[in-house]
């Protein structure tokens, strides 16, 4: 007789209608109330039939809970595509291939923010699809199985199958179901909550929705005692201990002479637990993925169980080992890393190379669990356990270190042999999962181990929705091509700060072209990656990248990628054309061991780890005095700031160095005098930043000058403004003259203290500021005569002997009059600050004509020449004597020398 089942009886448009609720509202907390309503209505449904089958039945909310967490339930994997499904309903449907619907089936999208593929099948299925479904939960989870178990070639018959019973809005579930992505806008653990408080952290410890379930179903004392102690059980995943990233700054304060740590070595393989009960063993990645079917199941299977079951020195009833799978090398006799692609769980040939299991850790053993012993108990027991198999199965490799110079020694070792690195652990600590309680020590973490590379970004990619690049490809230099090449070496991950993604992307945007395999530059090789938009070098910026690895690649036209890479700073005081050139690169590539050639991957360790290293950053920790060693509380690093303010004159002002230009302090030394004088150097401009500084106009700057974004000050006068030694009372001012580019907003408040000639209203110029001033008028304008006279009658004593011209016009005819002593006359005019007209026919002032009055006859011709002048009295006849006698230092009355 079989067991009565309560799902087979619970309605799935009940549980549809609930989700439908929870995604239609943007509250959590009203999220939250309709799974708990729908909740309480599942227990008292559950009380029910209980009730009505004398308490006896299968009640476990196990099938709802990995409905609602498929990306939790490790034991279905469809392997389902969004294409596949499209082809799925358009073939059960019957729809032609041209058809509208079918035609947005394949498309896969609607091309609304916010909407999914299930939002497309519920348009396609509303008007061929029943008014009131009839499956019951029992009946999704069944074909989800089948899903998931079966040959994805006899999906058609289950779907086909369901089809008639089901509504429009049960379809879209149900492929949310499959793709695994239900979009309800709770975290996973916020469900796992609402079904009871420690469902969270009973996940964290098990990994396993059927596990937990079966916890719930037990009474409270059990939960509580789980909760309190964590426990494991062989062929149940156990979330693995952690590393932590151990800084270089913490090496001085990590050791108490009386205790014992233990380092070993970091393997650069797939982490992997081990269990066995019996004969049967199960294989667990560290996301908990069961992969036993590759490596054996049981001790005559797999490419791995069948080998090392008989290697074991002592009777096994049950153990859980905790370790790296790698793969190892038979003819060259070393480990492959994961950069050279090749991976134990995928290798079906066993000729080359073969798994090889590094252990080091145990867990469990015959009905023992081990996590709550020492670490140096776990280490006993695991060097009893087997003798090592090198090639097959192996401990790793470890050592006792008492001190940060034996912790530098061992790293120097791992770095000769090409490890990742080591990790530390203390030798008392219980083993924690799920807990970063190791740390990991690579030679990326001490800041100049690993070679830094100046990469220009020539493409991106965005994230689906769009809104963010989540890609940028980076390149170096080819100068054998004229114009230069620029090659792909590698695609980063953005992994930038909210602030620095974010003013890099709004730069690259106004200068990015959509990316065409027929209209890319030829200047640009990506070689088989294809970005979805490209940046002329040119107009682009400079990043320093850091990467741990080169692996040989046929993806790029240099031959090897850059493993592991991230940038570390985005160089907007550095050009284009200073990036990493493929010269410098291929060295690079070139920097294979001796015992290493066999390899496909690169370390980019430049050299071995020294004292300086770690003394350089610990020079400013005070160390304190702890009574007992405790290896977390010991890791927490306070920094303190080296730099002592002179003043405060900067207090409170965020100011942004784009670059120093050469003959300037570094930007690095500027950067530090900002901190001198109380401010706060950024990385980036943001909206609250004060000013930058630039001397050099790179892309970068140039986009702000354009766009106007930030005021950029001249290096001079930064240095001036904040100088190495002296105490400051306040900021200087800045000035018109001292910025490169204003923004509106400052150029508005400038503009009440200066004019268009960047001249203050209210302080006096020096003679060298006027120079400069005038040098810098581009649009001068001539004066009028009555305009130049009152101008000089304002600013001009003419009491003065040699004022005594100012503000007279005279017209001197060399042409008639030629003789030395007029030609004087003129110069005396001149140099007393008279005005020498030059054309006397557009004249309308009055205007003095000197001549000689003795030479009567040209006197006529003059006037003759020019009589109607004469005649509306604009002129009138001066003796060149007069001013021989201003000459001779006196001061004639000038009517003396009129005439006619």
């Amino acid at each position: 007789m079989s067991i009565p089942d309560l799902y087979s009886e619970l309605s799935f448009h009940n549980l549809v209608y609930a989700l439908e609720g929870v995604q239609s509202t943007n509250l959590k907390e009203e999220k939250k109330n309709i799974l708990n309503s729908y909740l309480t209505a599942f227990h008292e449904t559950k009380q029910q039939f209980l009730s009505k089958n004398n308490n006896k039945g299968y009640t476990s909310i196990y099938p709802i809970l990995r409905l609602l967490l498929p990306i939790k339930d490790k034991v279905r994997n469809y392997g389902i595509r969004k294409a596949s499904l499209a082809q799925l309903y358009i073939n059960i449907l019957g729809l032609g291939e041209q058809s509208s619907d079918a035609t947005l089936l394949k498309k896969g999208t609607l091309g609304k923010i916010g909407t999914d593929f299930a939002d497309l099948i519920f348009i396609v299925m509303q008007h061929r699809s029943v008014g009131i479904g009839s499956l019951k939960i029992n009946d999704i989870n069944t074909i989800l199985d089948k899903l998931s178990t079966d040959k994805k070639s006899e999906s058609k018959v289950y779907f086909a199958n369901i089809f008639p019973k089901m509504t429009a809005l049960e379809h879209k579930w149900l492929i949310r179901f499959v793709l695994k992505k239900l979009r309800l806008g709770l975290n996973d653990l916020k469900i796992l909550e609402i079904f009871h408080p420690k469902g969270p952290h009973l996940f964290k410890n098990f990994n396993s929705l059927e596990k937990v379930c079966e916890i719930f179903e037990s009474n409270e004392n059990i939960i509580e005692q789980v909760f309190e102690h964590q426990t494991v059980e062989p062929m149940i995943f156990v979330r693995p201990q952690l590393c932590s990233r151990f800084f270089e700054k913490q090496i001085h304060d990590i050791f108490n002479l009386q205790q014992n740590i233990t380092a070993e070595i970091k393997m650069d393989g797939e982490r992997l637990q081990l269990h066995r009960k019996g004969n049967n063993y199960k294989y667990f990645t560290r996301q908990g993925n069961d992969c036993s079917s590759q490596f054996g199941v049981d001790n005559v299977s797999g490419n791995f169980t069948q080998f090392i079951h008989d290697l074991f020195k002592i009777e096994i009833k049950d153990m859980i080992l905790d370790g790296e799978m790698m793969v190892w090398d038979k003819i060259s006799l070393r480990f492959i890393t994961k950069g050279e692609n090749i991976a134990a769980r995928t290798m079906k040939d066993l000729g080359k190379y073969q798994p090889c299991y590094v252990v080091y850790d145990i867990l469990y053993l015959n009905g023992e669990s081990m996590i709550q012993k020492s670490y140096t108990y776990r280490e006993n027991i695991l060097n009893k356990l087997f003798e090592d198999f090198p090639g097959l199965l192996i401990k790793v490799k470890k050592t006792k270190v008492r001190s940060h110079t034996e912790v530098l020694d061992f790293l120097n070792q791992a770095i000769n042999d090409k490890e990742e690195g080591i990790v530390l652990k203390e030798d008392n600590s219980m083993y924690y999962p799920g807990k970063r309680k190791w740390f990991k020590l690579k030679p990326d973490y001490l800041g100049h181990l690993i070679t830094d590379l100046d990469l220009v970004i020539v493409g991106a990619s965005f994230r689906k929705d769009q809104s963010i690049i989540n890609k940028y490809f980076v390149a170096v230099r080819d100068e054998s091509f004229t114009p230069i090449k620029y090659v792909t070496v590698s695609v980063i991950v953005n992994h930038l700060k909210y602030e620095e993604s974010k003013s890099l992307q709004n730069y690259l945007i106004s200068v990015m072209k959509t990316y065409s395999p027929d209209k890319v530059p030829s200047y640009l090789d990506f070689g088989k990656y294809t970005p979805e938009v490209y940046i002329k070098p040119s107009e682009s910026v400079i990043v320093q990248v850091k990467a741990s690895e080169l692996q040989e690649s046929r993806l790029v036209t240099t031959g090897y990628i850059l493993r592991f890479p991230r940038i570390t700073f985005v160089r907007y005081d550095k050009l284009p054309t200073d990036c990493c050139d493929l010269t410098e690169f291929h060295k690079l590539c070139q920097l294979k061991h001796d015992n290493w050639r066999t390899s496909k991957v690169i370390k980019l360790t430049k050299r071995y780890a020294n004292q300086i290293d770690l003394d350089n950053a610990s020079k400013s920790i005070k160390r304190q005095k702890i009574e007992k060693f405790n290896l977390v509380n010991n890791f927490i690093y306070k920094p303190v700031n080296d730099i002592v303010p002179l003043d405060e004159i900067a207090k409170g002002l965020k100011i942004c160095i784009l670059n120093s230009g050469k003959g300037f302090l570094s930007k690095d030394k500027m950067e530090k005098l900002i901190k001198m004088h109380g401010g706060q150097e950024v990385a980036y401009p943001s909206r609250d930043t004060f000013f930058c500084v630039a001397d050099i106009e790179t892309p970068f700057v140039r986009t702000i000058i354009e766009k106007r974004s930030h005021t950029i000050v001249k290096v001079p006068w930064f240095l001036k403004a904040f100088p190495m030694k002296s105490v400051e009372k306040k900021l200087l001012n800045i000035t018109p003259r001292d910025t490169i580019c204003i923004t509106p907003k400052f150029e508005l408040q400038l503009s009440f203290q200066y004019d268009e000639f960047n001249d203050n209203f209210t302080r006096e110029l020096t003679k060298p500021e006027l120079i400069q001033q005038l040098k810098e008028m581009d649009h001068v304008f001539s004066l009028l005569g009555n305009e130049y006279a009152k101008l000089e009658s304002k600013i001009i004593d003419r009491s003065s002997i040699y004022n005594i011209c100012r503000g007279q016009f005279a017209y001197f005819d060399t042409d008639i009059f030629e003789f030395s002593n007029y030609k004087t006359a003129k110069l005396v005019f001149i140099a007393r600050g008279g005005y020498e007209i030059k054309d006397l026919t557009e004249i309308r002032d009055m205007v003095k004509i000197v001549v000689d009055r003795q030479d009567q006859i040209k006197c006529l011709v003059i006037k003759e020449r020019y009589k109607k002048g004469f005649q509306k009295k604009f002129f009138q006849f001066l003796d060149y004597k007069y001013y021989l006698q201003i000459l001779k230092g006196y001061t004639p009355t000038e009517q003396e020398y009129w005439f006619w």
